[in-house]
């Protein structure tokens, strides 16, 4: 597949959608606003219900309204969570091809949250754009999964990831790996150079944003969540670019998967 194909394969955001990106794009950063939007979308609602009460952020107080959701995840999160329902909406789910499913994928996309929240809270960096960033990247694996699917290459697919690597298997069947499509599929619904940057450069981070997601990628993954080889991954590539292991390791045995 040529990559200057792949965005002819991603769908235009529809109106609603389209309406919520100009609403985080513009600033208008409008509880109540934002509320009315989201609640046209039962779905939706209900997936952002379901995150606020979950383990990675949940408080004693159980929340039962939108408004109380965008209270408590904060406007970069339900931009997320918007998008990831709508990538799930748009692309048949083939996660197999990965050897996973969905349950397995949610379990990763909130393992990187708590990691985010607990175990890098204390740095001076962007943590909602991080956090958006956690939850949105394994998105990609579906679009990827999808456009494997599309073609017939599943088969030749799962033979080049047990061999080598996801990241081999993308590459020889799509021309790319998954995280540069999903920049790309990102890009065009209009998100920022600095999301879409972080995104597309995960394997070779440019920055103390990108040494980060990349620490919570080996974390969690389709290859597992918190496991023995999680653990020797992510402690290396703390020595390499200088994070505390110790405070991290700590940190990771109190994760509620």
């Amino acid at each position: 597949m040529n990559r200057s194909d792949l965005p002819n394969y991603f769908p235009n955001l529809p109106d609603t959608l389209q309406k919520l990106q100009e609403f985080f794009e513009n600033g208008e950063l409008d509880t109540q606003k934002l509320a009315i939007l989201l609640e046209k979308d039962p779905l939706l609602c209900a997936n952002i219900l379901k995150l606020a009460n979950s383990a990675a952020y949940g408080g004693k107080k159980k929340i039962v309204s939108i408004e109380q959701a965008i209270a408590r995840l904060g406007f970069t999160i339900i931009r997320g969570i918007i998008m990831a329902t709508f990538v799930q909406k748009s692309f048949p789910i083939h996660l197999d091809v990965y050897g996973i499913d969905l349950n397995t994928f949610d379990a990763i996309n909130q393992t990187r949250v708590q990691l985010l929240r607990r175990c890098f809270y204390d740095l001076k960096l962007d943590m909602q754009m991080l956090q958006s960033i956690a939850f949105l990247l394994e998105s990609s694996k579906i679009v990827s999964a999808y456009l494997v699917n599309k073609i017939g290459e599943s088969d030749h697919f799962k033979t080049v990831f047990k061999e080598k690597s996801e990241k081999r298997a993308e590459e020889e069947i799509l021309g790319v790996d998954a995280y540069k499509i999903g920049a790309m599929l990102f890009k065009k619904w209009g998100f920022k150079e600095d999301f879409i940057e972080l995104m597309q450069n995960l394997y070779t981070p440019q920055n103390r944003e990108g040494q980060i997601l990349l620490i919570i990628s080996k974390a969690a993954n389709i290859t597992g969540i918190l496991e023995s080889k999680n653990k020797e991954q992510i402690a290396q590539l703390c020595k390499k670019y200088k994070f505390d292991w110790t405070s991290i390791s700590k940190c990771i045995e109190e994760i509620t998967i």
